[in-house]
Parts: C-alpha cells; sequence; structure tokens
C-alpha cells in the first residue's frame, strides 16, 4: 500500500543537515497506535480493510518484522484498538468484540478483549474476554503501568467514566473513582510510578470544558484538580502532557506545532524546538497528510511522532562532537516564505562576523553557496530564480565554529 505520509523533511545523519524528522512509517494501513519502548525499539499496530498487523522495530525504522497478533477463535469480530509495550518482553494488545454483531444488531453486545504476552509477542494469552458492563457504551483508554498493574477508563451509557485497575496482569479488575463529566481524554501522561495526570474534555452547549485530574496509586485515586492551564503547580504538571499544540518534555525543552498551510492537503506544519522553557525557538517546518498529532515520545535525545498517517524521529542532539550547532540564539529568516529570486534576510540576535552561507536541499544536496557579507548580526542570501518550490535549508557556519541553521519555504 501506498505510504500516506510523506515528509519532506527527510534526512540521513551522514548528511551536512542533522537533526531532521525521519519518515520511517511502516508500508501497511494506517496506524492505530505506536508503543515506543525505548529510542530504538517501537512496536506498531496498523490495520486497514485488508486487515491488522503488529509491526516492529529495534533499529530506529530502518528494518521492521511482523509480530503475530493473537489468534481470535470466536466467530463473533474483533476489532483490534491498539498495542501497548511496557518493556521489550512484556505487551499487550485488545480491541472491541462484536458479540452477535455488536450494539447495533438484536441481542447484540459490544465487549472488550486484551491479550497479554511475556515473550515479545511470540505467544498471547487472553487476560480478559470482557469487561462488566455496567452500562458500558465504550472504552477510552487503557494503560499498563507494568506488567502486572493498569488501568482502564470506560464511558457508560449513562453519561459518565468508569474506572477500573489491575494488580495481575489483566486477569481481574477492580472498580475505582467514578468521574461523572469530562469524558473524553484529550491527554494524559501516565508514570511507571504509577501517578500522573490526565487532561479531559467535553462539549456542554456547543462550549469546550476541560478538567486535569490528577492519578495517584496507579490508578486507584483520581483528583480533579480543575481547569488545566491555571494554578500554580501547573508547570509541573504539563510535563509530558500535549496540550493546545504545546508539549513540555520537560522543564526546559518544549515542542509546539501550528498549521502553517491549511488550504487542503498535504499539510505544511511549522514545527518550533525551545531548549529554554520558551523563551527562545528554533523553527522547522514539515507536511503531512492529516491534522491530527496522536503520540510524542522523548527517549534519550530521540524524539518520536506519530499521527494516524505516518511515524518519523527526530534526533535533538549536534550530528557529531566537533560541530557546535547553535539552538539559541537562532537564525532568523525573513521573509519566510520567499519567493524565487527574492532576497532572503538572515539574523542573529547577537552581532557575529564572517562565516560560510549555504543553501541545501532537504536530501542534503547543497544549491548555493557564498562568503557572508553581513553587517554585524544580519547577512542575506539571493535565492535562485530558478528554484523550484519547496522547502529548503539554510546554513550558517561562523567563523568560531558555530553552526546556525534554519527552514525557509521557498514559494
Amino acid at each position: 500500500m501506498q505510504k500516506l505520509l510523506q515528509l519532506l523533511l527527510v534526512i540521513a545523519m551522514a548528511t551536512p543537515l542533522t537533526a531532521q524528522w525521519n519518515d520511517v512509517t511502516p508500508t501497511s494501513g494506517f496506524i492505530n497506535n505506536a508503543s515506543v519502548i525505548n529510542k530504538d525499539r517501537v512496536v506498531v499496530m496498523t490495520g486497514d480493510s485488508t486487515g491488522f498487523q503488529l509491526q516492529a522495530t529495534s533499529d530506529r525504522g530502518q528494518n521492521w518484522n511482523q509480530i503475530p497478533l493473537p489468534v481470535w477463535t470466536s466467530t463473533d469480530p474483533m476489532y483490534w484498538r491498539g498495542v501497548q509495550f511496557t518493556d521489550a518482553q512484556h505487551g499487550f494488545v485488545y480491541g472491541d468484540w462484536l458479540v452477535n454483531g455488536g450494539v447495533f444488531a438484536p441481542n447484540g453486545t459490544e465487549s472488550f478483549a486484551l491479550f497479554a504476552t511475556s515473550n515479545g509477542g511470540q505467544t498471547w494469552e487472553l487476560r480478559l474476554p470482557t469487561v462488566p458492563q455496567q452500562a458500558l457504551q465504550s472504552l477510552n483508554t487503557i494503560h499498563f503501568f507494568n506488567p502486572e498493574q493498569g488501568i482502564i477508563t470506560l464511558t457508560s451509557g449513562l453519561g459518565y467514566t468508569l474506572i477500573q485497575t489491575t494488580n495481575d496482569g489483566g486477569l481481574t479488575w477492580t472498580s475505582r473513582d467514578t468521574i461523572f463529566d469530562y469524558l473524553y481524554p484529550e491527554s494524559e501522561r501516565l508514570n511507571a510510578t504509577g501517578n500522573g495526570y490526565s487532561v479531559r474534555s467535553q462539549y456542554v452547549n456547543g462550549v469546550l470544558q476541560r478538567a486535569l485530574y490528577g492519578i495517584q496509586d496507579f490508578g486507584q485515586t483520581w483528583e480533579n484538580i480543575g481547569t488545566p492551564g491555571t494554578g500554580t503547580n501547573w508547570p509541573q504538571q504539563r510535563v509530558g502532557l500535549w496540550f493546545d499544540g504545546t508539549y513540555y518534555l520537560n522543564n526546559d525543552q518544549v515542542i509546539r506545532l501550528e498549521p502553517f498551510s491549511t488550504g487542503g492537503f498535504p499539510v505544511i506544519y511549522k514545527y518550533g524546538f525551545s531548549n529554554d522553557g520558551g523563551a527562545q525557538w528554533t523553527t522547522d517546518f514539515f507536511t503531512v497528510e492529516d491534522y491530527s498529532v496522536s503520540g510524542i515520545e522523548l527517549f534519550d535525545n530521540v524524539l518520536w511522532f506519530q499521527t494516524r498517517k505516518g511515524l518519523y524521529w527526530r534526533s535533538l542532539e549536534p550530528s557529531s562532537s566537533n560541530e557546535k550547532v547553535m539552538v539559541y540564539p537562532s537564525l532568523g529568516l525573513f521573509p519566510n516564505p520567499v519567493a524565487a529570486g527574492a532576497t532572503l534576510t538572515l539574523r542573529v540576535p547577537e552581532a557575529t562576523s564572517g562565516g560560510t552561507i549555504r543553501l541545501y536541499q532537504m536530501d542534503g544536496c547543497l544549491v548555493q553557496e557564498q562568503i557572508a557579507d553581513n553587517s554585524r548580526e544580519t547577512a542575506t542570501l539571493q535565492i535562485p530564480a530558478t528554484l523550484s518550490p519547496g522547502i529548503y535549508q539554510v546554513q550558517w557556519t561562523f567563523d568560531t565554529g558555530v553552526v546556525a541553521r534554519q527552514s525557509v519555504v521557498i514559494k
């Protein structure tokens, strides 16, 4: 099946351009979800009209190997929903079990099935053939803190959320607190230590309402803290949450996304990264086939990013110990986008002198090179009139050896 997500920022790590997006989307179907185990190993569940697959990589997407899904022996259909591995050997897959045709058929019901593995997915054991109904409408989240302790949140047909936890890997479940509002999980961060936060939202008379819940004791206790984005503890609570287009990896490293062009598909996204808590930013551009962001993880300075149609990663480190990549002060480009044949102004927030300016295609090919003729912190670059529209990379290497980079859209 043709790959639906095509990133323009795909750069080999050996090229002069580093810290760019690497598209490692598996080639079959949409991505239900990706379980990132560490900086190199990811397990992905893909699916489309032809069926579902589990695929795993241990080399950051260079090679993918298929993992067998559990064998579903019931004549009632199973629709796989997702996968989570807590480590390389222990993992879970789950889905909706449509009994007698499902909830829209006469005498039909919708249940839930959970399978577990302790050998990397070579064999699977059925742990939970059904969730106690309790006016169950649908599953909204499932998360395992470790191979034994996990949590399920279920939306009931009566309009509230049920919470159940397990201490034996999903063999048995205990009902916990009930959330009467804020049914839909917008973002969650659950830690291996058994605590975390969940942003839940709902529309009431067309108005979006949100609540931030604090989670303790591996999901046994849920506390409504208030509105996310407010309160003196929000800077600590927001770490690991995807909220209003911003993701805080920690107190210093921040990611933000905003659509740069929404005139149909593909969509150009503007990606920003800050190393100082959002005071200063570096900017990139990349294109996607859809709007949604469904997962983002950071392991050892390797950032994994997932949408429904794509999986990709980038390194947040310089390419070598001999190269000093300037994260801040950042390189500003004006105008951006810029027309072919026009003059591009380069600016850094402090005085610099000399160096070389280079313009690269996103495959690493050098397009143009010139000595920097700059006045204090600015320099200019004449964009070739024959250059094709697209995303390019500007690199300014100063006499001190510091390298500043920035993406530019040429129209």
